[in-house]
């Protein structure tokens, strides 16, 4: 028997395709705008703070990680105590990244002076960013596992959107200043505005998208932790 209901199951990938429709918008309007003008239009900026696609951002990360805390605290959580830990840190970890959207907090972060930044300057945040998310994923592999095994396409979805987030926020950051930054300096052109443009671009439909498939995942997970709470007892 299919977990959702045939009214639900019908339309369950619609809030997925709504918000890719919205993200997609977003990134157009704030390339075509950099492009034509030199700089996006003011409300539609993702460098600045709590701009149109900023805040619709950090809604999104809010409302993941309000899904995971309360997946983790619910009292019928279908989820080990083990499992529950990680379900609770890696929603703290996506109310902070709210918080961070909005204000921007990770431009101030400062790495003691013993610990190197990126060659092409910059991007101090990115290897504390990166340690981080590498020891929740690696501390909690075998609850991840758990979890795909309770619900494999909502893993899924979950696994790739944060990867995606994960790829397009600090791989992309990574890359530019490893190996883009490097190269423009070598080849004289610096760092043009064109080039700042697509890579913005890249980073922040990469994200936008990364949340929107996280999002997606995670409704289908409650969903179905609900729907066997409401089964009759065999």
């Amino acid at each position: 028997m299919p977990f959702l209901p045939k009214a639900i199951a019908s339309h369950r990938y619609s809030l997925l395709l709504y918000l890719a429709t919205a993200d997609v918008g977003f990134t157009l309007i704030y390339l075509v705008s950099s492009l034509l003008q030199n700089q996006a239009l003011p409300l539609f900026s993702f460098e600045q703070k709590f701009t149109i696609p900023v805040v619709y951002a950090a809604i999104k990360l809010f409302l993941i990680g309000c899904f995971l805390v309360t997946s983790a605290l619910w009292k019928y959580c279908l989820f080990q105590r083990s499992s529950r830990y990680l379900l609770l840190t890696m929603g703290a970890g996506f109310l902070y990244l709210s918080t961070d959207k909005l204000f921007k907090f990770h431009h101030l972060l400062q790495l003691p002076n013993w610990m190197s930044s990126l060659p092409g300057g910059g991007g101090a945040w990115i290897l504390f960013y990166l340690f981080i998310q590498l020891l929740i994923v690696t501390v909690g592999f075998r609850d991840l596992t758990k979890l795909w095994r309770f619900y494999p396409q909502g893993a899924l979805m979950i696994c790739l959107g944060i990867a995606l987030f994960i790829v397009g926020g600090l791989g992309t950051e990574i890359f530019n200043h490893q190996i883009l930054q490097p190269l423009l300096w070598h080849m004289g052109w610096g760092d043009r505005a064109t080039f700042s443009t697509l890579k913005n671009t890249v980073e922040e439909s990469s994200e936008l998208l990364g949340e929107s498939i996280a999002l997606q995942g995670l409704v289908l997970f409650l969903l179905k932790q609900r729907h066997l709470l409401l089964q009759p007892a065999s």
